[in-house]
């Protein structure tokens, strides 16, 4: 288990499914994203060995069938979390680099990048394999992530800084700012793209997904498998949202935490004019949401004048599609939501959604004047950003319908 000091170690957590259908279909995406992107390290010539954290068996030797089929380099270690032992984000991952003797570490969560390029890998690698050996606290580390704020994936040197920081207990978004900040590691960014922006956290991540043509082998079987048309799963919906987002003169509003790192690109793809609520960035790496201090300025209008009068407005403003992070408007109202709920709003169930008032926030957008699009933090970010690829890409090929 020696790490090598001229490569870099990857580590990706692959969770647990959820109970509901919906949550297991998510799962699935994004453990087929995970094989995707071991396939993808065991090519880069910078990594030297793969570490997958996984929470079943299944997920396990699912990861050691893939690894063997691949022709590479880079070996695979499957890492079982223990059944009895209590998840800790944080301590988890500070044992894998501790027991696997890691230098240079990149981390992936299982849905992040599956539009990733080997470019941008091999980028993200070289940063770290440039700095000089050193400890934390001496000002030649580095911490290089695709969202600092909001981390989905990050790579750092030295990889033993990790035990200098409260190591978070539940979610890795934060865990890039800690290391710059409790480390004392030098901040880099990665160049914004689709590839390094994009992952799955909903079902609305998974409808752009299917539209875009850069997918891998394993994220592209999985997504053939999802009963698109049936069981809940729209097959039309987003074709409505994509002629606007490519027809100059048309008007998009985006709502949420839209994401700022999005836009250098982002902005040069769309034709369309752009009008912008963002609003509660950062809520989960804060804490503000545990915490019950997410205010929102939409979820303030929802509560006086109602769902439907509210998604009509949004039209009235001459909005042709509507893309919207649902959650910071559901942390304000205090809707406590069951995830299953969440996805089943975001692909337009409102038959399966148990909780009344987001049953009926649901039903009014399904019937708003303009076409609307719900999910989460990805919708109004890397998702757009991708679905926007696709909408040219449908465009040349005459495929898009024209506007309402």
């Amino acid at each position: 288990m020696t790490a090598s000091a001229t490569q870099v170690d990857l580590i990706t957590f692959i969770g647990q499914p959820g109970p509901s259908p919906v949550e297991r279909a998510v799962a699935g995406i994004r453990q087929a994203a995970a094989l995707d992107l071991v396939s993808l390290a065991q090519a880069c010539d910078r990594i030297g060995r793969v570490v997958a954290v996984v929470a079943d068996s299944d997920g396990a030797d699912r990861l050691r069938r893939t690894s063997r089929e691949a022709p590479a380099t880079a070996p695979v270690h499957v890492d079982l979390d223990a059944a009895a032992e209590p998840f800790h984000f944080g301590r988890r991952l500070a044992s894998v680099i501790e027991r696997f003797s890691i230098r240079h570490a990149v981390y992936f969560g299982a849905g992040a990048a599956p539009l990733l390029s080997p470019h941008t890998l091999t980028r993200l690698c070289d940063t770290l394999l440039a700095q000089p050996a050193a400890g934390p606290g001496t000002g030649t580390g580095v911490v290089s992530a695709n969202n600092f704020w909001s981390a989905d994936f990050l790579g750092w040197t030295p990889a033993s800084a990790i035990r200098h920081i409260d190591l978070p207990p539940h979610r890795d978004n934060q865990l890039a700012v800690l290391l710059q900040r409790q480390a004392g590691l030098t901040r880099e960014d990665l160049p914004p793209s689709v590839g390094s922006l994009f992952d799955i956290d909903t079902p609305a991540d998974i409808a752009i997904l299917n539209l875009h043509h850069g997918t891998y082998p394993h994220t592209r079987a999985a997504l053939q498998a999802i009963p698109w048309g049936g069981n809940g799963w729209p097959d039309q919906h987003l074709a409505a949202l994509m002629p606007p987002l490519v027809r100059p003169g048309a008007e998009v509003c985006l709502a949420g935490r839209v994401s700022n790192s999005a836009f250098g690109g982002l902005r040069q793809d769309l034709a369309c004019r752009l009008r912008i609520y963002a609003e509660e960035r950062g809520m989960q790496a804060s804490g503000r949401d545990r915490r019950g201090e997410v205010r929102s300025l939409l979820g303030m209008f929802l509560e006086q004048v109602g769902a439907r009068r509210f998604f009509a407005a949004l039209a009235d403003l001459g909005s042709d599609a509507v893309f919207m992070d649902t959650r910071p408007i559901f942390r304000h109202l205090g809707w406590d939501v069951a995830t299953a709920d969440r996805f089943y709003s975001d692909l337009g169930c409102v038959e399966r959604i148990r909780h009344a008032e987001l049953r009926s926030f649901t039903a009014a957008a399904r019937a708003a004047p303009v076409p609307v699009a719900l999910g989460g933090q990805s919708l109004v970010g890397g998702g757009l950003w991708a679905l926007t690829e696709a909408a040219w890409e449908h465009a040349d090929a005459g495929l898009l319908p024209p506007l309402r």
